[in-house]
């Protein structure tokens, strides 16, 4: 499994965790991190949270942080429910679309 999903690549786990950053939909994010999280199973769960959190689009991360998630998995739960509820508001537009945009007449 770590071969499949890992490459040949000399770059370490952590490293990777530490790399990614969400650049589209929340839904891709939280996929591509949970195929690294899967090959780091001995990294703790607080600072899983915090790879998750600090590579969030700031704008996303904001979003968030009131909730004060401590575990992984809940603030992927609230991110998706952004991404959900932006998805319905707007037609099918994602959360991330929705605050990169500066414009509101974008959004009606």
């Amino acid at each position: 499994m770590i071969r499949r999903f890992g490459g040949r690549e000399r770059i370490s786990i952590l490293e990777r965790l530490a790399k990614i950053k969400q650049q589209g939909s929340i839904e891709d994010y939280i996929q591509e991190f949970e195929v690294l999280v899967s090959q780091a199973p001995n990294v703790m769960e607080e600072q899983m949270l915090g790879y998750f959190m600090t590579r969030l689009q700031p704008k996303v991360r904001l979003l968030i942080k009131p909730h004060d998630p401590k575990e992984l998995t809940r603030a992927m739960e609230i991110a998706m429910d952004l991404e959900e509820t932006a998805n319905c508001d707007k037609g099918g537009v994602s959360v991330t679309e929705i605050l990169n945009t500066d414009s509101h007449e974008a959004l009606e």
